[in-house]
């Protein structure tokens, strides 16, 4: 945080672009615990291919070419054909439902706490479209990201 506000004050060279590098990182840091503290009991620790395979795709969120059934496989020495029913036993959620809500978390998270546009945002993620992502956003959150965002921007300015 210290740099954060290091780089708000200094004004230098590329400071917003900074600034944004920073809060990018809190922000999938937060997912992660969030995804951790969900997905990862002690029960499901006693095989850590799906930490593994959890760590695959955070970390790959962004990619949909490296975000495939094969590669998540591969990275986990588990048959492709297999993946998807192991997944699915050790968390009670397919794996593509899960990529899903990570992207639903991270997009909570840029529309309160950047000034993306959604059409940015649905790109970042991957989405087919602003339309795609805003119905996806809708069916998980009962809102829309415009309603959710301004809601969210509505709490701050009275906690403030």
């Amino acid at each position: 945080m210290e740099n954060i506000v290091s780089e708000h004050h200094g004004k230098d060279s590329f400071s917003e672009e900074i600034i944004n590098g920073y809060i990018y990182a809190v922000m999938n840091m937060v997912a992660r615990n969030i995804r951790k503290s969900k997905y990862e009991s002690n029960e499901l620790q006693t095989d850590t291919r799906i930490s593994d395979i959890i760590d695959f795709i955070t970390l790959n969120i962004y990619d949909k070419h490296t975000l495939t059934l094969d590669r998540i496989a591969e990275s986990v020495n588990i048959s492709s054909k297999y993946i998807s029913d192991f997944f699915k036993k050790h968390t009670n959620i397919s794996i593509r439902q899960f990529i899903i809500e990570q992207k639903m978390e991270l997009a909570k998270l840029r529309l309160t706490h950047s000034n993306e546009t959604i059409q940015e945002i649905a790109f970042q993620l991957e989405f087919t479209d602003d339309k795609h992502f805003t119905k996806t956003f809708k069916k998980y959150f009962d809102v829309t990201p415009t309603s959710y965002r301004k809601a969210m921007k509505t709490v701050a300015n009275t906690m403030s």
